[in-house]
């Protein structure tokens, strides 16, 4: 493989991850927003 590919491939590699990771803080703030204290609530009533 050339420098080029493999450039190419890593920064598509990290892309990934950083849009993925993206997607889970937007995805987690969004369940944070639904699910508001009863989510909370129930974690302390079971001591998870």
């Amino acid at each position: 493989m050339n420098s080029v590919a493999i450039i190419t491939l890593l920064l598509g590699l990290f892309s990934g991850i950083a849009l993925f990771l993206y997607g889970m803080n937007v995805m987690g703030d969004g369940l944070k927003k639904v699910a508001g204290n009863r989510l909370e609530s129930y974690f302390e009533k079971n001591h998870v």
